[in-house]
């Protein structure tokens, strides 16, 4: 399950949640979210994204004039790819 569609019923715990399961299916679950939806690799894959390092890495590649097929071994492609192989998508 990776995202979360709604919070059904009021605040307070137990909670219930409509999430997409991996097949895109619309299903309830019950608990806190940490426990119904656990630490999705989405989300892991999110939050591995500083956009302070994006920015450095790219000024930096930037300042090395790397452009155009260059750009593709410079550190901005590096950290996205390692952060890529980290987190796959699957």
């Amino acid at each position: 399950m990776d995202e979360i569609i709604e919070p059904i019923g009021p605040m307070g715990s137990p909670r219930k949640f409509k999430v997409f399961d991996k097949d895109h299916n619309i299903v309830e679950v019950e608990g806190s979210l940490h426990e119904a939806l656990g630490t999705p690799p989405k989300l892991m894959r999110i939050k591995s994204y500083d956009l302070r390092q994006q920015l450095n890495c790219l000024f930096d590649d930037i300042e090395a004039g790397l452009f155009g097929e260059g750009a593709k071994t410079g550190k901005f492609a590096s950290y996205i790819k390692s952060i890529k192989e980290q987190f796959p998508k699957n």
